[in-house]
């Protein structure tokens, strides 16, 4: 499914950003509505065309991610020890729907952006943290990267990331290191999580 052309910029948003995620675990799901209302109460409303993000396909995930690790996550078998390098605990019945969600919202984003405005949005994504056999620091999926991979699919020759996050994208780093058609550039704290950095190229 395709968004469709508006001159208005689309900006993907769904209830299971911040009710897919427990009330009692260490992250600020509060944030995702409360940015919502933000933008609804002032002005910025009129200029965005909120979407109902779908959720990402199988084919998807394994373009990116290990096969054995996306059936584990799907199934419901991650090992306590992997969803400790996640965090995100205690998870929720929705956990599995809202990753999907989210990552489905920002390939939405690519083809929005290449199809018709050239730009798009989603209120969360970014889960830079991920890597291809495993997640970690709140990150299960890589959306960056198989956001990358859909706009090369599309027929992109070329793809920059910049990340401007106060933590280093190493996992987009550790995923993207072997793909030349995609440059990576992290712009971080120096100190900070993650404590073994990857290298991005730049």
């Amino acid at each position: 499914m395709r968004l469709s052309k508006s001159s208005h910029m689309p900006l993907g948003y769904h209830n299971l950003y911040c009710d897919g995620l427990s009330p009692d675990a260490k992250f600020p799901r509060e944030r995702y509505p409360k940015l919502r209302q933000e933008m609804d109460q002032r002005y910025y409303g009129s200029f965005v065309d909120w979407f109902h993000p779908r959720k990402a396909t199988f084919e998807e995930l394994t373009d990116v991610h290990d096969v054995g690790y996306v059936l584990r996550f799907l199934q419901g078998n991650l090992s306590p020890k992997e969803k400790r390098q996640i965090g995100l605990r205690p998870w929720t019945n929705d956990i599995v729907e809202r990753t999907l969600r989210l990552t489905g919202g920002t390939i939405q984003c690519v083809e929005s952006a290449l199809e018709s405005c050239g730009y798009a949005g989603n209120l969360a994504g970014g889960t830079h943290h991920a890597f291809r056999q495993h997640g970690a620091g709140y990150c299960i999926f890589n959306d960056i990267a198989i956001a990358a991979m859909t706009a090369i699919g599309l027929g992109c020759e070329r793809v920059a990331v910049i990340d401007l996050d106060v933590h280093q994208g190493d996992g987009t780093a550790s995923i993207c290191q072997d793909i030349s058609a995609v440059h990576t550039i992290s712009v971080h704290c120096e100190r900070n999580f993650p404590f073994r950095t990857q290298q991005s190229n730049l």
